[in-house]
């Protein structure tokens, strides 16, 4: 038996929603929302400064309990003010979108 992709809806501000796609072993929080998952597809993520996240396929993404974006590895560049990580970077977002830590693999 095959398992299957899930499609999710999720909040990426107040005013905008978009699809999350996941690979099967998605982590729910207890009150129904995903914790994390494999993305199957690149994602962009909607930040309070108008920019987009784009987080890359194959690579576990986590969430917030609202749908906001905590933890990914980044498909393109990514600047928002001063500060600038490149692809392949893993981020970490604080709950109002700022970029609280930007590492690449391999860095100490």
């Amino acid at each position: 038996m095959r398992a299957l992709g899930v499609t999710m809806l999720f909040l990426v501000s107040a005013a905008a929603r978009g699809q999350l796609e996941c690979a099967p072993g998605v982590v729910f929080y207890s009150g129904g929302a995903i914790r994390s998952c494999e993305l199957t597809a690149i994602q962009r993520f909607l930040m309070p400064s108008d920019r987009a996240l784009v987080c890359a396929a194959g690579r576990r993404a986590e969430l917030d309990p609202e749908g906001r974006i905590k933890r990914c590895t980044l498909a393109r560049d990514y600047r928002d003010g001063g500060r600038r990580c490149a692809a392949g970077s893993t981020v970490a977002v604080s709950g109002a979108g700022a970029i609280l830590q930007c590492k690449r693999a391999g860095d100490g």
